[in-house]
Parts: C-alpha cells; structure tokens; sequence
C-alpha cells in the first residue's frame, strides 16, 4: 500500500447488502426458467378468460336458468370444438395427440 493511501473496513453487513440482491435475482431467473412452460399455459388461459368473459356474460344472461360454471362448460365446448381448432391442417390437434405419448419422452 502506498504511503497517501488509506485502508478502509467494509463492514459485512455492508457487503451481504451488495450479494444479496444478486443471489436473489440468479434464484429468481433459474426459477422463473424451470417454470416457464406453467407460466406460458397460465398466461394462455389468461388470454382465453378475458377474451370469453363477454361470450360468458351474455349466455348467462339470455338464458336465466343457466349458471355460470355451465355457461362457461358450454363455450369452452363450443370453442375447443370448432372445427377451426379440431381441423386436419389445424396446428391444434391436442385431442389427438394423447395416444401418440411415450413415457420418458417429451412432447
């Protein structure tokens, strides 16, 4: 050390203040990562409850015997099952695609 210079005492606390933010956010990033397919599936159904809200609301209100839990059972039979989404060409073909699964093996 240079004769002009001065040594100075970091405290612990002061250097587990610095550490522990960046821990943190490693632990957050390798976390969010392993979940990131249940993050893209709930944002999914996210999308699907706002855009089907007023498709709900209206059937619930047109037909007053109907319960909500059944409006809600009915358009999502309507909409999983548009021919649109069960189509050959269609990239959707998830009610087919149960038989071709293997264990050990993601798909």
């Amino acid at each position: 050390m240079l004769p002009n210079q001065r040594a100075y005492k970091v405290p612990a606390r002061t250097i587990l203040a610095t550490i522990g933010p960046a821990l943190d956010t490693a632990v957050a990033v390798v976390f969010v990562m392993h979940l990131q397919r249940v993050l893209v599936w709930m944002l999914i159904a996210a999308v699907f409850t706002v855009a089907l809200y007023p498709v709900v609301n209206s059937l619930q209100s047109q037909v007053r015997w109907c319960r909500r839990s059944l409006a809600t059972l009915v358009v999502f039979l309507v909409v999983s099952w548009h021919p649109a989404v069960c189509s050959p060409s269609s990239p959707y073909r998830w009610p087919s695609r149960a038989h071709s699964w293997r264990p050990g093996r993601r798909t």
